[in-house]
């Protein structure tokens, strides 16, 4: 059995490698063949922002940055025109960015399962791109509706697309627990009068670190407080350490290990909502407390025994002096998250959910 899975960006992607690429092994063993296809490099995007300190370089960039989609899209059409062999394709989130549904279906011409770990449907419905509304704004919903299953990354996004498919399946962004493990124990620090709080993200997620200026600066009242931001811009906070880390796949674990405190500030808004906490779940994986915005995903991922939620400035501050004065809390807690994850949000558990998803969808092409 042969499938084939549209991933939006390349394999820098976390979405890419979370949700499609850990699989493939898993799959492999079960019998089940796949092929990743990228539409798009993961840094192809962002070429108009990094060339935006003159109008000439802004035109240049714009017009590569054309060309690359360009070239990318007619790509894609050509594989799925050509294609042969495959039994089923995946598409997460979109095959074709603002194309509508119904171009989608005509080229995807076999089943698909339907996979999403972000509030997609407000793409075209809200925000920037919110003047697509009357030719895009039901685009996903019909291709949920379309779909042989659905996927989803959390229960928000699972209620979602039950409004227009019974065939959902809660299949959580998880975690590899065999490779993001907790630090050894030879290199664990007493830190009561020292703490690292971190986070690790994208440049389009750091805006949300906004929220911890006030906590983080009254914490370092008491503390000796290093914010260590991987993989976006840190807000400069007065009293507080800042050390900002580029982000890789080699070396997030590394970063993670040096958290005392993991984070995950989040405004309430639609869009949040269906965000599937990721973050923390990496921050578990390794051992590390946790405190988060309770919004979306994160309510499910957090119980009492490993972490806290907290919704004021106030709380915030409380939940992170808490952590911050008792590295004994901390490692309890930090082993209760583990845990939990390898129960729950593990790759080693949502690999039978997606392989018996799968394996659902194929069956009736073989019997």
């Amino acid at each position: 059995m042969n499938v084939l899975m549209l991933a939006l960006y390349d394999s820098l992607s976390a979405s890419t490698r979370i949700r499609l690429l850990q699989y493939r092994g898993y799959l492999e063993n079960q019998g089940i063949t796949s092929r990743v296809d990228y539409l798009l490099p993961s840094n192809s995007v962002f070429l108009v922002f990094k060339e935006r300190a003159s109008k000439t370089n802004y035109l240049i960039a714009a017009f590569v940055t054309f060309y690359v989609v360009l070239v990318a899209y007619l790509r894609r059409i050509k594989l799925l025109l050509l294609i042969r062999g495959f039994d089923l394709v995946i598409i997460h989130c979109e095959a074709f960015p603002f194309f509508p549904a119904f171009v989608e279906r005509l080229l995807i011409r076999s089943p698909y399962i339907y996979d999403f770990d972000d509030a997609i449907y407000l793409k075209y419905i809200s925000g920037r791109f919110s003047w697509l509304s009357p030719f895009l704004g039901k685009k996903i919903r019909y291709t949920i509706a379309k779909a042989s299953e659905i996927t989803a990354g959390s229960r928000l996004l699972c209620d979602y697309a039950r409004r227009f498919n019974g065939k959902v399946t809660l299949v959580p962004s998880v975690a590899d627990t065999s490779r993001l493990v907790p630090r050894r124990q030879g290199l664990t620090v007493d830190c009561t009068t020292h703490v690292v709080v971190g986070w690790i993200g994208s440049p389009t997620t750091s805006p949300y670190l906004e929220l911890l200026i006030e906590p983080l600066k009254e914490l370092s009242r008491y503390h000796d407080v290093k914010l260590l931001v991987v993989g976006g811009k840190a807000p400069s906070i007065k009293g507080v350490h800042i050390v900002e880390e580029c982000w890789s796949h080699m070396k997030e674990q590394e970063f993670i290990q040096q958290f005392d405190i993991g984070v995950m500030p989040l405004t309430d808004t639609p869009w949040a909502r269906g965000k599937c906490a990721y973050k923390l779940i990496q921050y578990m994986s390794c051992e590390v407390p946790v405190v988060a915005s309770p919004v979306g995903a994160n309510i499910d991922v957090i119980d009492a025994s490993c972490g806290y939620l907290a919704k004021t400035n106030a709380e915030w501050l409380s939940y992170l002096l808490i952590l911050a004065d008792d590295p004994s809390l901390r490692a309890r807690m930090g082993a209760a998250g583990r845990r939990r994850v390898l129960k729950h949000f593990s790759l080693q558990a949502a690999s039978p959910i997606l392989a018996s998803v799968v394996n659902r969808t194929l069956q009736p092409r073989h019997t």
